[in-house]
């Protein structure tokens, strides 16, 4: 049996047994759970901000995404649970399929030999599996906001330069780290491209007013801001176990903590001012 046929039997076994991963995870209870239903609080009429949504049994958690992303995932808040989660998932199948040939599109472009690219392509694989499948385990969306800024730049590139600043505007708009995009395309001296950015996303946070009036969106723009405000004791140090954020991260090995962590990490004992 020839070699490519035996890798396409392997690939094929992988998908099938892929497909069944993504079906039992559809059956959990996620991020995205939290996202349909802040988008339907907000839908009739209440803010989902600095509201604690039911997950699972004592499993909660809040909304910090915008009243944009809310706007956007209204009709799937129609149909029950399960198959808004499937739906999501198998979009991120997608997503990372596209992710992966916009990369290898661009490392194959700086002149290394195959077998190189390939042990990058390996290892970027190796490294990543881990977040792959908490995203897929917590039905997240960074694989979605990764995809956006890879394609956006792609459509940049090949001079489809309202269809790049669309897609990317919307992606910094449900969440904003992708903003990071922005200081590096006027580096790139996209300046054409990162003025539509910014005129499209100014678009969608007055855009979901059309569902539920210029006064409650305002109201869920304030809601929004009270709680990514970097200014916010959360996302200044961070004392618990679990995930971090850099931000909140960093200011722990500066300064004497107490909490989660039963032993001193500081490296220098400045005030937390």
């Amino acid at each position: 049996m020839k070699k490519e046929v035996i890798i396409k039997i392997l690939l094929g076994l992988l998908s099938v047994l892929f497909l069944f991963y993504i079906l039992k995870e559809a059956k959990g209870n996620g991020d995205f759970k939290i996202y349909l239903e802040a988008a339907r609080l907000a839908l009739s009429g209440e803010t989902p901000y600095g509201k604690w949504i039911y997950v699972s049994e004592g499993n909660t958690g809040l909304y910090y995404y915008s009243q944009f992303w809310c706007f956007l995932l209204i009709p799937l808040t129609f149909i029950p649970q399960y198959f808004a989660n499937l739906i999501w998932l198998l979009l991120n199948v997608f997503f990372i399929y596209r992710t992966w040939k916009l990369v290898l599109s661009y490392i194959s472009n700086i002149g290394l030999k195959k077998k190189q690219i390939n042990w990058i392509l390996i290892l970027s694989v190796a490294l990543g599996i881990r977040f792959i499948l908490y995203n897929f385990d917590m039905i997240q969306m960074t694989i979605f906001l990764l995809w956006g800024m890879f394609e956006g730049l792609r459509f940049i590139e090949k001079k489809y330069i309202l269809a790049g600043a669309l897609l990317i505007s919307i992606v910094i708009n449900i969440k904003l780290l992708p903003i990071v995009i922005l200081p590096y395309l006027v580096y790139r001296s996209k300046f054409k491209a990162s003025i539509f950015i910014i005129l499209f996303s100014v678009v969608w946070l007055y855009l979901p007013a059309i569902v539920w009036g210029l006064e409650f969106n305002h109201t869920l723009l304030s809601g929004w801001w009270s709680v990514i405000n970097p200014s916010n004791n959360e996302h200044l140090i961070e004392i618990y176990l679990g995930t971090h954020s850099l931000m909140s991260l960093i200011p722990t090995l500066l300064t004497s903590t107490e909490g989660g962590i039963p032993y001193q990490r500081n490296i220098l004992d400045l005030s937390p001012e």
